[in-house]
């Protein structure tokens, strides 16, 4: 059997997975935020990007037994793929033993099948002309889960994975807590100078 994914990635679907009960869990979060068509601006040190949210829960392997969901899968205007991984305050995988290495298998695996990806990617008309540029690992979560990360780990390396959280809010508690008045995710990297005191 294949290792590689070679269709049906659910790209621009909204159709998978029910409305979560707890509106405030991390698959509530991840669906709220895809399903409210929202534009998402990172801003850093390079400036502000627009990045385009293009799947949710993105499947990446071939069959039940290999398979990895991808939070939330993005692109911006300059070619690069956003991988997304979202974590509550309250979730206890551990940031530099599991999440990390966690988003480096997500992003394993979406370059075994980067050509199927794209040509998926592609039937969508604002993507039909999407020039590949590379990816982006990102890891999305309230400022607590990143401190209690930092204390655990003070000297903890964060290799090619951005830190982000959210601009508006220290925390998720629905999608009026982390949006502006215009209608926009803003996020932010987070900084382990945060934990400073």
């Amino acid at each position: 059997m294949s290792e590689i994914r070679k269709s049906d990635y659910k790209l621009f679907n909204e159709a998978h997975g029910k409305d979560p009960k707890n509106k405030n869990s991390e698959v509530a979060m991840t669906r709220h935020i895809y399903w409210s068509h929202m534009p998402i601006m990172l801003y850093d040190d390079s400036g502000i990007h627009s990045i385009s949210l293009v799947g949710y829960e993105v499947p990446l392997g071939s069959y039940q037994g290999n398979q990895k969901f991808m939070d939330l899968v993005g692109t911006d205007r300059h070619g690069y793929i956003y991988l997304i991984e979202a974590k509550r305050k309250d979730n206890t995988n551990d940031l530099f033993r599991d999440v990390i290495p966690q988003i480096y298998a997500y992003e394993e695996k979406l370059l075994n099948s980067l050509d199927s990806f794209l040509f998926e990617l592609r039937q969508n008309n604002d993507h039909q002309d999407f020039e590949y540029a590379g990816i982006k690992k990102l890891i999305l979560a309230p400022k607590d889960y990143y401190r209690r990360a930092f204390r655990k780990n003070p000297t903890g390396i964060v290799d090619g994975v951005m830190l982000c959280t959210f601009k508006k809010s220290d925390d998720y508690s629905g999608l009026d807590s982390i949006t502006t008045v215009d209608s926009v995710i803003e996020l932010m990297p987070y900084s382990e100078k945060a934990t400073e005191t």
